[in-house]
């Protein structure tokens, strides 16, 4: 863990700072623990060397007794320290947690990606690693000097020895260390491609059955799967032969314990028991160091969870209650915009300056790949552009609290996504505080309501992972109604009809309606060019950039905008449609 300055540290520095007393204690106990340790090596010279030749009973029982007390307070410490840890471990999860699921949301959205389950990887190695032996056996290091300093009381002999073993394993610990760090970075990162490799599988699972390409992909994977194996191949053996060399030397050292001490017995400077003693104290003392080199692993991956989690916090803004809070209006404008992902050169959209105004209805027309879905994730704040500014009522996207800023505003993207839980709380946004007259009134909007009665359980009908139990067109319209809740001022469609039948589009057709009379901001994306017939704003994308925008009145007049909006019979069925809905 890095020591940041108070402006550099991030709430991972700050739990972690946070737990210093509670540490502080845990050392303090590792101290009284393994005083206790001495308990068993003191029993042995008593025993051998007094209690043997006096022939008392009495102060055998009385001996026994102590010790027996003192190996129960042990396990009593042993047991509360432990607890301890638990409990620290669960402090630091519940503390963490949900400022680390914000932030993989927020890492999601900036990266792009479907999902981003590391960071809540990463979150639980740092508390497996708490609660684990592993950390107590770091906290006993610096109490291996409680006995080599009774060794060296023993025995001068004797410490030197311990000395010089406890020397070649903190040798052995530091090449391991450094043999094996990137090792194991290697091994956790293609483990991690694997991972999100599969994930990406999972999600594409019926295409890849459909099209029966399973064994191409599988194929793919695996060869993902056998760098990982052959890290993970490379690091073990490492482990593996620094742990068997630590082994080695710890029985070596032992071995040549109760060898020198039988010498000493028989020069007459050392006594039987302090044999057995010297043997427990070499083996306690280093204890620790060897399973530091065993457990070596388990550190390295605890810290580079540790960066990963700092990373993705230092650049996250906090929230702030100066944010701004003023409830939203809805217009919007944006001035020169160009986005391009990470570090590629060419721009998805370039030079893109429009303003819409309170009430307006605009609808983004443009061949695949022409940027509209960038586009409308630019306006919402999930893409942050490369150049230019968006600003909502005048206000800069980013001086809008988030959280109050999504309350205003509804959003059906493309692949619209629905928890695993109740219609109800789907369309509340998972608010348990929400009003059931809002809940209703959106799924009016949206013209569900009716197929919501109709189901057995009505709005408390579970609806499983993603909606599995709803049909495409059913979950696309309980997405609809979720976006509608809360009578939103900027209401935002990207390709809304895409899974709709014919009832399901006339629904989103009333439901754009009721939101123009309410004076909301729509913003609809879509292929279809007949929809234009209900905007009074329409913004033509090609190749990035903005090719028309203007009101539907010019787009038709508009040589160019007319090519790419309708064909002649099309344009007729649109007007068609359109005095059909408008009775």
């Amino acid at each position: 863990m890095k020591n940041s300055s108070p402006n550099d540290q991030t709430i991972i520095d700050k739990a972690f700072l946070a737990t210093r007393v509670i540490r502080r204690y845990i050392v303090f106990l590792g101290g009284v623990i393994n005083l206790l340790y001495l308990a068993v090596p003191l029993y042995s010279m008593q025993v051998f060397d007094r209690i043997l030749s006096s022939g008392s009973i009495d102060t055998l029982v009385m001996l026994t007794l102590v010790i027996m007390l003192s190996l129960i307070l042990l396990g009593g410490l042993q047991f509360g320290r432990s607890l301890i840890m638990l409990k620290l471990g669960n402090w630091v999860e519940e503390k963490l947690s949900l400022s680390i699921f914000e932030n993989a949301i927020k890492q999601t959205v900036a990266l792009n990606r479907r999902s981003n389950n590391q960071p809540l990887r990463d979150l639980q190695t740092l508390k497996s690693f708490i609660v684990s032996s592993t950390l107590l056996t770091f906290f006993d290091l610096p109490w291996a000097l409680i006995f080599l300093i009774v060794l060296f009381i023993l025995h001068p002999y004797i410490g030197l020895l311990a000395l010089c073993g406890g020397g070649i394993l903190i040798t052995l610990g530091i090449i391991s260390e450094r043999t094996s760090r990137p090792l194991i970075q290697l091994s956790n990162e293609a483990f991690i491609k694997s991972m999100h490799q599969v994930d990406h599988v999972a999600r594409n699972a019926e295409a890849i059955y459909a099209m029966g390409f399973f064994s191409s992909v599988a194929s793919f994977w695996q060869k993902i799967n056998k760098q990982v194996q052959k890290a993970y191949e490379v690091t073990a053996l490492k482990q593996s032969y620094f742990n068997e060399v630590g082994k080695f030397f710890r029985m070596m050292v032992n071995l040549l314990t109760i060898g020198l001490g039988a010498y000493l017995v028989l020069k007459g400077t050392f006594s039987p028991g302090a044999i057995l003693a010297s043997s427990s104290l070499i083996n306690r003392s280093l204890a620790p160091f060897e399973t530091a080199i065993g457990s070596w692993k388990v550190w390295v991956n605890f810290m580079q969870a540790y960066e990963r989690l700092r990373q993705i916090h230092i650049n996250q803004e906090p929230l702030s209650v100066e944010k701004y809070l003023s409830p939203l209006k809805g217009s919007i404008e944006l001035e020169n915009i160009s986005y391009a992902p990470g570090n590629a050169v060419n721009h998805i959209i370039q030079g893109v300056s429009f303003k819409i105004d309170q009430g307006d209805t605009l609808i983004v027309l443009g061949a695949s790949g022409a940027g509209k879905s960038t586009l409308i994730k630019v306006i919402l704040g999930i893409l942050e552009p490369t150049f230019g500014s968006v600003t909502y009522d005048g206000i800069s996207i980013k001086e809008w609290r988030r959280e109050f800023l999504g309350k205003h505003i509804g959003y059906l993207p493309q692949d619209a996504e629905l928890f695993s839980s109740t219609i109800r709380f789907n369309i509340a946004r998972m608010n348990e505080e929400a009003s059931e007259s809002d809940v209703i009134k959106a799924a009016q909007s949206a013209g569900i309501e009716q197929l919501i009665r109709s189901l057995p359980n009505g709005y408390d009908t579970e609806i499983g992972e993603g909606g599995i139990r709803l049909s495409g067109g059913q979950r696309q319209r309980v997405a609809l109604a979720q976006a509608m809740f809360g009578m939103p001022s900027l209401l935002v469609l990207d390709e809304p009809n895409t899974y709709l039948d014919s009832d399901g589009e006339i629904s989103l057709i009333k439901a754009i309606q009721e939101a123009q009379k309410r004076k909301t901001t729509v913003i609809l994306v879509t292929h279809q060019p007949q929809l234009i017939n209900f905007a009074n704003k329409v913004l033509i994308m090609g190749a990035g950039g903005v090719i028309f925008y203007g009101s539907p009145e010019e787009a038709f007049s508009s040589n160019l905008a007319t090519q790419m909006l309708v064909q002649p019979e099309e344009k007729t069925n649109s007007s068609k449609m359109k005095s059909s809905i408008y009775v």
